[in-house]
């Protein structure tokens, strides 16, 4: 089964760590960062490796405090911006 997580969580910091394990080998994965109202923040394609997983930080700066939720492929994981 494939995983996601993000890090820090919650986030007090200039930006987060967003990965993914057990992932189809160099698989395309949609990667979108929402508010709980569902307004867009990011979004993009990023590449898992050959082992199926991919780690990447997302600038999360600019955003205000809340809950925002990271949607990678059909994953979903909630993370919490604070100030």
């Amino acid at each position: 089964e494939c995983e996601l997580g993000v890090f820090p969580n919650p986030c007090s910091v200039g930006s987060i760590v967003i990965n993914s394990k057990r992932l189809v080998p160099n698989q395309s994965i949609h990667v979108a960062l929402k508010d709980n109202r569902g307004v867009n923040f990011f979004s993009g394609i990023w590449q898992a490796d050959a082992a199926g997983s991919f780690q990447k930080e997302l600038d999360v700066s600019s955003l205000a405090e809340g809950m925002y939720i990271v949607q990678a492929g059909p994953l979903t994981s909630k993370v919490i911006i604070s100030k």
